[in-house]
């Protein structure tokens, strides 16, 4: 008789600050194993907080934190498990809701479609001062927002 093989959970920290816990972290598609789409947002979401080196590539993400009830991924994976259907690709977005907002909760935090929030990135070294697709025209004195899918 061929013995059950339990998998192994990790109770150690993440970062110093989250913990996995017991839930499960992997589910079966198609016969595969594969890591929860929750699970990868959840350890994103943390590294963009938590990880100096991250953070050294992408200093717009110093100061950003997790809420305390999201630093246990079992409440994370609820509140992420509550979404829309995931047709598109979604992101998880903490400016959205509250302009400049450093904090990842769920009353700060939303699910936007990736075309969205890619709008919304700043890039001053190829863009200038203002987000994807808006252009400031001197000649009329307003601003031209545009944007394409594909």
């Amino acid at each position: 008789m061929k013995k059950e093989r339990k998998i192994s959970v990790s109770r150690t920290w993440i970062h110093g600050v989250a913990k996995r816990g017991h839930t499960t972290t992997v589910e079966e598609i198609n016969g595969k194993k594969v890591t929860k789409k929750s699970y990868s947002v959840w350890r994103g979401m943390l590294d963009r907080c938590y990880d100096e080196k991250f953070q050294d590539q992408y200093p717009s993400y110093k100061g950003c934190f997790v809420c305390n009830e999201w630093l246990f991924y079992s409440n994370f994976e609820i509140w992420y498990n509550n979404i829309p259907d995931m047709v598109h690709r979604w992101e998880l977005d903490k400016d959205i809701l509250i302009q400049g907002n450093k904090e990842y909760s769920p009353s700060t935090c939303c699910f936007v479609p990736q075309e969205i929030n890619s709008m919304f990135t700043f890039s001053n070294s190829a863009r200038g001062r203002y987000p994807l697709g808006v252009l400031f025209s001197k000649n009329k004195m307003s601003f031209q927002v545009s944007i394409r899918k594909d």
